[in-house]
């Protein structure tokens, strides 16, 4: 009365009109309360001249939004319903969508690495993954890549260049990819070890120096830091090697080493020049070894036919088979790493229960890089100079000859 500005009663207002649906749960607590509002104005007074506390009726009471005799928890309940059923509706879907993005962050690495043969072709293929996990989860979809390309893809120049391209097209920065590559390595540490060596040669290649430190991976391996980078260190040096091969196979007369894999391989250039250098004179080493070999069968053949009877004739035979290499050169089929033991002491470095100490592969996993060179002294001894039986000589023959 005092509010509304008419003396000793309720200002004669009209009633509120009845909220919509969406304001029923609010208005719960009011209706239900022993406060009751005022027609008017908006604030509560306790229930005067009722001890049970009961909403006193008035002239304009019309039963609240409920109507009159209504049960407000009741009549709230369908509301309340429909509030939780939407709820759950959100969380199953939320589950629906959480199951789909996993899928699409499993597919992307075989998807990407297996169809990425080109630039454009990585690009339609991050832009679809993208759009299936909603733009988020870039950084899984970069860790699900890097596992398929360690998988798949042998040392070379070229997974560098498509692990460069696929951080871009992310739009990855530098800390964000380096964390997703710390994460891979922790699964493929516990998973497939031997990937590891693949991982830090592709990453330390990959990012800028400066990021670098980040890099978590050597720790990762079962062996010291040391170990680590002479592994490392080997495995430039094969995969230089093997790119100037390729490169003096399609130009023999190449006399300068490949710049462009050097720069991406990140090698020095006084190294590259080494390795060059070095391949070049293994391979003028090998076709003169082959030159020579040709000139003295061809010497051979062209000696007369004789006939030699003596006792030291099977000795002097033997003596004439080709030495067997001083080395055997086994390497892992699963990392390259390559075991230098010398021929007749492989017992002693390489038994039965020998293991890879880069990858831990059993030695079944390892090629004998020898056996071809065996193969032709097998072939040699084949082309040599029968043994000849003495019984067998018609001497009548010779001497009327």
């Amino acid at each position: 009365a005092e509010q509304g500005g008419v003396e000793g009663g309720v200002a004669a207002t009209p009633p509120p009109a009845a909220p919509a649906p969406s304001e029923l749960l609010i208005a719960i607590g009011p209706a239900i309360s022993p406060m009751y509002p005022h027609h008017g104005h908006g604030h509560h007074h306790a229930s005067e001249g009722s001890s049970s506390g009961a909403i006193p009726a008035s002239d304009n009471d019309d039963g609240g939004i409920f109507g009159a005799g209504a049960n407000p928890i009741a009549a709230a309940f369908p509301y309340a319903l429909a509030v939780v059923g939407l709820g759950l509706a959100a969380f199953f879907g939320q589950k629906k969508l959480k199951t789909m993005h996993d899928a699409a962050v499993v597919e992307f690495g075989p998807t990407i690495v297996y169809y990425g043969t080109t630039k454009e072709n990585m690009r339609e293929v991050v832009n679809e993954y993208v759009k299936k996990v909603m733009g988020t989860r870039k950084e899984q979809l970069f860790g699900s890549f890097l596992k398929s390309l360690v998988e798949e893809k042998p040392i070379s120049v070229a997974p560098i260049q498509t692990m460069t391209t696929v951080m871009k097209l992310l739009k990855l920065p530098e800390d964000k990819a380096i964390a997703a590559v710390n994460a891979a390595g922790k699964e493929l540490a516990a998973q497939q070890p031997s990937l590891l060596g693949k991982l830090l040669f592709f990453s330390e290649r990959v990012f800028s120096p400066a990021a670098l430190p980040a890099l978590a991976l050597v720790e990762l391996f079962p062996y010291d830091a040391d170990t680590v980078r002479a592994l490392q260190d080997n495995m430039l040096s094969r995969c230089y090697a093997e790119i100037v091969e390729a490169l003096l196979d399609e130009d023999p007369n190449a006399t300068s080493p490949p710049d462009l894999a050097a720069a991406a391989l990140r090698i020095p250039a006084a190294d590259a020049k080494s390795v060059f250098e070095n391949v070049v004179e293994g391979r003028a080493a090998a076709r003169k070894a082959k030159e020579d070999a040709r000139r003295a069968a061809e010497e051979e053949n062209a000696k007369p036919p004789s006939v030699e009877i003596s006792v030291g004739l099977q000795e002097e035979q033997q003596q004439r088979v080709p030495a067997g290499p001083t080395m055997h050169a086994y390497e892992c089929s699963d990392c390259g790493y390559t075991l230098f033991p010398a021929a007749g002491r492989e017992f002693k470095f390489y038994g039965d229960d020998f293991k890879c100490p880069q990858c831990g592969a059993g030695k079944d996993k390892f090629i004998d890089q020898n056996k071809d060179e065996d193969e032709e002294e097998k072939k040699e001894e084949q082309n040599l100079d029968p043994i000849i039986d003495s019984s067998k000589i018609d001497f009548g023959s010779l001497e009327k000859k």
